[in-house]
């Protein structure tokens, strides 16, 4: 197996800054909606401060998340071949667009106000298909007509600290701050043979976002998340969302479910020596878990 090196050019050939990511002004919608029904939600919940039942300890969720529509489009350039093709994986290589995999989230809370939240889960793709034009990938160039096996793997790990700001008999709501952490790998490969060309790297995120959950009856609660990235450093700029929103019963008094959805969007336009080109990645998905919370009560903070 032939693995591509990280290069250590000086002189780079990539596309016009910008080309790569999307329209900034665009606003997500799906964040924007579930946003406003976090903040709608307090409305009648009256002013004054006082503090919710104070949550246990440690809260986990394990569960399975599925995912129904995705869009993958990767482009590898190179220092000596120029600018690589753009591909959009389900189609150029028939990569799988629907899958499954475990997925855990941990929440540690100091108390009623202050608490972090781990999330991790990884999604690996393969798909073969014979290509219906020229691919340029890296070093790497597939003429038309050859048959192509392709895998996409993309491991996430999440850390962020969150503190509420409104604490209410009934909901909570309040920003966060942390690490949203992406490591790519996208092989090639010409399918008679072993023989397969990769490139890989790993994308830490600095995120902010906002966190609340609202609960509507004895047993249901309604959790939200929203995560945003906007950054340009040196020679790499992008911009990620990622949205949460599910419901969660307390079937028994330390054990539950829960369901819901993820919205999740990746841009990224890179030239530094760890990965040269573009990645641009969406998603949607469902979510099924099982919830379980242990450990003392915490102290009832403001």
């Amino acid at each position: 197996m032939h693995t591509a090196k990280r290069s250590r050019f000086k002189d780079r050939a990539r596309a016009p800054r910008g080309a790569g990511v999307k329209d900034r002004a665009r606003a997500p919608r799906g964040a924007g909606v579930a946003l406003a029904a976090l903040v709608l939600s307090m409305g009648p919940l009256g002013a004054a401060a006082q503090t919710a039942e104070a949550p246990r300890r440690v809260e986990f969720r394990l569960g399975l998340q599925a995912f129904t529509e995705f869009t993958s489009a990767v482009r590898v350039d190179s220092v000596s071949r120029g600018i690589g093709t753009r591909l959009t994986l389900e189609t150029d290589v028939d990569l799988d667009e629907r899958t499954r995999v475990a997925r855990a989230d941990l929440f540690y809370h100091f108390n009623s106000r202050h608490y972090v939240v781990f999330a991790s889960y990884d999604i690996e793709r393969t798909g073969t298909r014979q290509v219906s034009r020229q691919i340029r990938f890296g070093e790497q160039t597939y003429e038309l007509g050859t048959s192509l096996s392709a895998t996409f793997d993309e491991e996430v790990a999440k850390l962020a600290y969150g503190y509420n700001v409104l604490v209410r008999p009934r909901a909570t709501l309040g920003p966060s701050f942390g690490l949203h952490v992406m490591r790519f790998e996208v092989g090639l490969a010409v399918s008679a043979l072993s023989r397969r060309y990769e490139a890989r790297t790993t994308a830490p995120l600095p995120v902010v976002g906002v966190r609340g959950d609202y609960r509507f009856g004895e047993r249901w609660a309604l959790r939200g998340a929203l995560d945003l990235f906007d950054v340009e450093v040196g020679d790499v700029e992008g911009v990620f969302r990622d949205v949460i929103l599910t419901f969660e019963h307390d079937t028994f008094d330390r054990v539950g479910f829960g369901f819901g959805f993820n919205v999740n969007s990746l841009d990224v336009d890179s030239g530094d020596d760890d990965f040269r080109g573009v990645i641009d990645l969406s998603f949607r998905s469902a979510m099924v878990y099982v919830r379980g919370r242990f450990g003392p009560r915490t102290s009832r903070q403001e």
